[in-house]
C-alpha cells in the first residue's frame, strides 16, 4: 500500500463532515498501520461509517510466493460414464449425451 485516506464518512446513515484526520502512519516490510482521530461525538448507539480509499504500490518484482494455477484435461473416452463432447472444448453448448 502507498497511502489510505478517508474518502467518505456517514453518522447514522447519513452523509457528515466527520472532521476525520491523520495522527501518524508506520509501515514495515508488511504491515502498513494508520492511526486516526475524529471530531466527532459519538453517543451511546450511534454509528460511524468511514469509506477508505487505498492506493496501492506496484511490486519491484516477480512474487515468489504466489503460485499460477495450472489446469489439466484428461482424457475421457475410456470413461462412459462422463460427460462426452466429442469437441476440444469445455463448453457446455457443443455437449453430445452417450
Amino acid at each position: 500500500m502507498s497511502d489510505v485516506k478517508v474518502a467518505t464518512a456517514r453518522l447514522n446513515h447519513k452523509v457528515h463532515d466527520s472532521g476525520v484526520r491523520l495522527l501518524s502512519r508506520a509501515r514495515t516490510a508488511s504491515l502498513f498501520e494508520t492511526h486516526w482521530s475524529t471530531t466527532v461525538k459519538l453517543k451511546s448507539g450511534d454509528r460511524l461509517d468511514l469509506g477508505l480509499e487505498v492506493a496501492t504500490r506496484k511490486p519491484a518484482g516477480d512474487l515468489s510466493a504466489i503460485k499460477h494455477p495450472l489446469v489439466g484435461l484428461i482424457d475421457m473416452v475410456n470413461h462412459g460414464t462422463q460427460r462426452q463432447t466429442g469437441q476440444n472444448s469445455m463448453s457446455r453448448t457443443d455437449a453430445v449425451w452417450q
